[in-house]
């Protein structure tokens, strides 16, 4: 830097032409009026050392009739192998709390969802519900989604789809915007984005309230294994997750996918034979968009208390699978669970994660990928 008494190496060559008479390092006079190779050195730094960046220091030379190397730096100071051990030499400063990690982690999953505002959430089920109780919906399935990947082996990051100067919701975890003028670039950009830190990175919507956390384990397990891509099937020709290699997303992709049609899951899968990619897919499952759906949904939920919901919800692993407590809560004020199948509410005193998530009030909710801003992955 500008300052050579906030320079180590200048301190060092600066002792060494201090101590010359005593330490046989250099002499008080050299024959000829020679200066001392010592000076030489400390004008030369002096006169460049704003031009120059700090240079690392060579090993130390043994002291005459010593052995062996100088003890290590302490206590933030130089040691007392002889060298001005009391000036302190300032300690690395520690890292920021909001500084990213220098080891982002591995897997990064992506939950694309928007805030529950009511009239632009669950649009499909405006009628059979006012626009109100769509949007708490909508936040009730963020909610158990979000409580159940939590606990996950990766990195969670919600990514808002905001109306143009929405402020992004403040919550718990890492959080972006979604960015692009149609589904396909808002996927390619937020997962490009992801890619550039984690080796897998995956995008789930949560319009499929009941996908368990196993599932997504194992869509990241098996791109460590080989997959390039991994898409898991909605029923209504869509996708509810899709997991990619790192190298393996890319702009055409998702470019020209007929998003909101029954032919999302064919036109992808064949995308990927065309850029030559692996691919496996995972058991299909069912998302809730219609009152069908939501009928569908509700009798499932009600059988979980004879310990069968899990399964008949379209989870693997039978009984043990999740539950959506506050789904089943909120269907069951409205009274919209099969008679005497109604289970407790939440917890007392447990927030809900989407209330918290959201902006004045607002719960988080969904875009599944598909129908723009609104929808699940892929339909």
């Amino acid at each position: 830097g500008a300052d050579p008494e906030g320079c180590r190496s200048f301190r060092l060559l600066r002792h060494f032409r201090q101590v010359g008479r005593t330490s046989g390092y250099g002499r008080a006079a050299l024959p000829g009026g020679r200066k001392r190779r010592c000076d030489v050195a400390v004008e030369a730094y002096s006169k460049h050392r704003s031009d120059r960046p700090p240079q690392p220091l060579d090993p130390l030379p043994t002291p005459p009739g010593g052995k062996g190397t100088p003890p290590p730096l302490a206590h933030g100071r130089i040691s007392s192998y002889g060298l001005e051990s009391g000036v302190p030499v300032p300690p690395a400063a520690p890292p920021s709390p909001t500084a990213p990690s220098p080891h982002p982690p591995r897997h990064r999953l992506l939950l694309f969802t928007k805030p529950p505002a009511a009239g632009r959430v669950k649009t499909r089920l405006i009628g059979d519900l006012t626009a109100e109780q769509a949007a708490e919906l909508h936040a009730a399935f963020l909610d158990d989604l979000l409580a159940r990947l939590r606990p996950g082996r990766f990195e969670l990051v919600l990514a808002w789809a905001l109306e143009p100067g929405e402020e992004l919701p403040s919550g718990p975890l890492p959080a972006l915007r979604q960015r692009g003028r149609g589904l396909g670039e808002r996927l390619h950009g937020a997962l490009a984005d992801a890619a550039r830190e984690a080796a897998v990175v995956a995008a789930v919507g949560s319009d499929h309230p009941t996908l368990d956390l196993e599932r997504v384990h194992r869509a990241f397990a098996a791109v460590e294994t080989g997959a390039q891509v991994v898409l898991g099937p909605a029923e209504d020709g869509g996708y509810y997750l899709i997991a990619l290699a790192a190298s393996a997303v890319s702009r055409r992709l998702f470019a020209g996918i007929p998003w909101s049609t029954g032919r999302v899951l064919a036109a992808t899968l064949e995308r990927c034979r065309e850029l030559d990619l692996r691919v496996e897919l995972l058991p299909a499952a069912a998302d809730v968009d219609t009152p069908e759906d939501l009928a569908r949904l509700a009798t499932c939920l009600a059988r979980e208390g004879g310990g069968d919901g899990a399964a008949a919800a379209g989870n693997p692993g039978g009984a043990s699978g999740p539950s959506c407590p506050r789904t089943r809560a909120l269907l069951a004020r409205w009274q919209r669970l099969p008679a005497g199948a109604a289970g407790p509410a939440a917890a007392p005193g447990e927030a809900p994660i989407a209330a918290s998530a959201g902006s004045r009030g607002r719960g988080g909710g969904v875009i599944a990928v598909g129908k723009p801003v609104e929808k699940r992955i892929g339909r």
